[in-house]
């Protein structure tokens, strides 16, 4: 992997950060937008739909907005959701392909349609799916159990660092099978990896991505080598990664240690940051809606997980944990009557789309009763998140075992590390025992 500045450090003389290090110590934390930030957002969205609904930014206005030069911002439902179905159209390669293979090798996310993207797909398809639902709910459950026992007693814990984050690395851990060397040193890969891939690639996360992915490229070979030779002993395939090595073989030459590397590590790089904020942010909405709260509350105390995933969708339709969708323009095209030359960066703003009055109904409630399929919450089309299934269930179950609590509250700011909730002081009823809804073998209306 080229470097960036200085070269990246080595496995062997740089093992990365110890155990208890920050995730994140050289930039300073941030308080969460605030209610009023969102407001206008909202009115400068409403403007754009309204009037200038494929709007092409003058890049003099972009640098103030910190877009990239040549942007088209779309903000119609119907026209995002055009912009999201032409894939070949509105491409990714272009987008996202070169910062994916110099983080973690070749990966879904940065190819578009074609004989590579199909096969890949179908390989981590076969590996892990809805058909793990049961696996799925039944770790979200320990999980967040495990977690909250430790937190209840003081009744004071931070939602973020306590909860959240711990329980995605624990899913990606025991699901996908990918422990890191220690948690604080996974999340800070994760992180740094993520970051560089799909949001900024700026010097600051050049640097890390570019010190990160051989690290985690020797530890992700140690584990590989690991698992194979458990299953030469006669082990089971247990985890993603396990199912992953077992799919090779003479008649899948091209599915090679190389390709299960890039593509185990694809999925766990959007598999713990991603969480993590979508939880947060429902929890952040509904922390500040005591209506929507208290039935929340009543839901999780009954075990209603289809109703907890309503609200899951409709707090993140306020407080999207991924607000846009980026593509670039292949060839000089057009959206309804608007013109879009080759080559612009295409923004369709999927957080403009859901609140479009042309496609959902009374957009400025807060509602449950919104149908969810196509909604925009995980995207849509070729590239929709691969890891929906694993959300349907782990964010109804990870916002139920903290709405369920007798007095939760806000303890203090959120505070975030760029784009990712860090900080999320809570408090509680202290010395009361786990919801029952993380408790093992429930039976709950829509789980599994």
């Amino acid at each position: 992997m080229a470097s960036s500045g200085s070269s990246p450090a080595s496995a062997e003389t740089d093992p990365g950060p110890a155990p208890g290090t920050p995730i994140v110590a050289d930039r300073p934390l941030t308080p969460a937008p605030t209610a009023r930030a969102a407001r206008l957002t909202g009115v400068a969205l409403a403007v754009l739909r309204a009037v200038w609904p494929v709007a092409a930014i003058p890049d003099v206005v972009g640098r103030r907005l910190r877009l990239p030069p040549g942007t088209t911002l779309v903000t119609r439902a119907a026209d995002v959701r055009t912009v999201i179905a032409r894939d070949q159209d509105f491409t990714i390669a272009e987008v996202n392909a070169a910062r994916i293979e110099r983080a973690a090798g070749p990966f879904i996310l940065g190819f578009d349609r074609g004989e590579q993207f199909d096969r890949e797909l179908a390989a981590l398809q076969d590996a892990a799916g809805p058909q793990d639902a049961p696996t799925i709910e039944r770790l979200v459950r320990e999980l967040a159990a495990e977690r909250l026992d430790t937190a209840l007693a003081s009744g004071s814990f931070d939602l973020v660092r306590d909860y959240t984050k711990p329980v995605a690395l624990g899913l990606t851990a025991r699901y996908l099978g990918i422990a890191g060397p220690d948690p604080v040193t996974m999340a800070a890969w994760m992180r740094h990896l993520f970051e560089y891939t799909f949001l900024a690639d700026d010097a600051r996360a050049t640097a890390l991505a570019d010190h990160d992915a051989p690290l985690l490229g020797a530890h992700l070979d140690a584990l590989m080598a690991e698992r194979r030779d458990a299953r030469a002993h006669g082990a089971e395939p247990a985890t993603v990664l396990d199912r992953l090595l077992a799919a090779q073989g003479p008649d899948r030459p091209w599915w090679d240690d190389e390709a299960v590397r890039r593509n185990i590590s694809g999925l766990i790089v959007g598999a713990v940051d991603t969480t993590s904020k979508a939880a947060s942010h429902v929890l952040l909405e509904l922390l500040a809606r005591p209506e929507q709260l208290a039935d929340a509350r009543a839901a999780a105390r009954r075990g209603d997980l289809d109703r907890l995933r309503q609200h899951v969708h409709e707090s993140l339709r306020f407080r999207p944990h991924q607000p846009v969708v980026v593509r670039r323009c292949r060839a000089t095209t057009r959206v309804g009557r608007h013109r879009i030359p080759a080559g612009r960066t295409v923004l369709a703003v999927t957080l403009s789309a859901r609140f479009d009055h042309r496609e959902v109904d009374h957009p400025s409630a807060y509602r449950t009763d919104r149908a969810l399929e196509g909604d925009l919450t995980f995207g849509a089309g070729l590239h929709e998140c691969f890891g929906r299934f694993v959300n349907h269930l782990s964010l109804p179950l990870l916002v139920g075992g903290i709405v369920a609590l007798d007095g939760v509250a806000h303890a203090g700011p959120v505070l975030y590390d760029g784009p990712f909730p860090e900080r999320f002081p809570v408090t509680c009823t202290p010395g009361q025992v786990r919801p029952a809804i993380l408790a093992p073998d429930t039976e709950t209306p829509g789980s599994s």
